[in-house]
């Protein structure tokens, strides 16, 4: 099974870094926009360090992806849909509710019952035909199927977010989840699971004011186990941990690859201003 995980790991990554010519592009556009700045850090070491920071944006679709895909090994669950935008409707009710569930964090020992409240107040709006709902493209990162039950999983690398923003991913969980009730025509809330699932195990905020530790929220190797996948989390960080060496010297060559393409277009530029003279 570990050979099929490495693939997936190996495909993923050529995805989001792209191929020899796609990364040659990139530093071309990056060149050409940071050359046009005044700075006192040398021209080589933006251009790959703006590299270095699209990749890292980047990494949070390829966990979604790479996540997809681990879920997919398993012959049980139906993978519906990963790292897609869809327009999915929210009635006026559920939204407001979903709002005041985040703007006004109430006593943490009630979170079970207000919990209890929104998915009762989504289940019975959100599921009928008629309503004022507005519909908005949103990112569903992952949604599955076992037998009759839906998971839908939102995807962070880190629970490390500030405040603002981790309300954020609370409030956009639990809208996509609402939008996904309407679009499926979901109307028992056994069959539909919401996860907010942080990649690694780390801990910021905690316990969560918003969904419930454990159960809706789920760190590092907690997912594997609760799909009860084929590989686990610990087959996952071994295969990053050699990738992590591997791909140095990818990297480096990168870098050399950089060095020629302004070496080169330094080369160019004299050799007009030559002809100019």
């Amino acid at each position: 099974m570990n050979y099929k995980l490495n693939e997936i790991i190996e495909k993923s990554i050529v995805e989001v870094i792209g191929t020899d010519s796609q990364v040659e592009s990139k530093f071309k556009e990056l060149i050409d926009k940071h050359q046009e700045k005044v700075h006192f850090i040398p021209l080589k070491y933006r251009t790959f360090g703006g590299f270095l920071q699209s990749l890292n944006i980047r990494f949070g679709n390829f966990l979604e992806v790479f996540i997809g895909n681990v879920i997919d090994l398993k012959e049980d669950i139906e993978v519906l849909h990963v790292s897609e935008r869809m327009g999915l409707k929210i009635c006026d009710e559920c939204e407001r509710k979903i709002n005041r569930h985040i703007d006004y964090k109430g006593d943490i020992n009630e979170l079970n019952e207000r919990l209890n409240e929104l998915y009762e107040i989504i289940f019975k709006y959100n599921t009928k035909k008629e309503g004022n709902y507005n519909k908005r493209n949103r990112d569903v990162d992952i949604l599955i199927k076992e037998g009759d039950v839906y998971t839908y999983i939102e995807v962070k690398y880190n629970d490390d977010h500030d405040t603002g923003k981790f309300d954020s991913i609370n409030r956009k969980a639990l809208k996509t989840y609402a939008g996904l009730v309407n679009k499926y025509n979901i109307d028992n809330p056994d069959n539909f699971n919401l996860i907010l699932y942080y990649f690694n195990s780390n801990k910021r905020y905690f316990p969560s004011p918003y969904l419930l530790d454990g159960e809706e929220v789920l760190r590092a190797k907690e997912l594997f186990e609760r799909l009860d996948l084929p590989v686990t989390y610990r087959d996952v960080e071994k295969q990053f941990d050699r990738l992590d060496k591997d791909l140095e010297g990818d990297f480096d060559r990168y870098l050399d690859m950089l060095n020629e393409i302004i070496s080169n277009r330094e080369n160019k530029e004299n050799g007009f201003q030559r002809v100019r003279l």
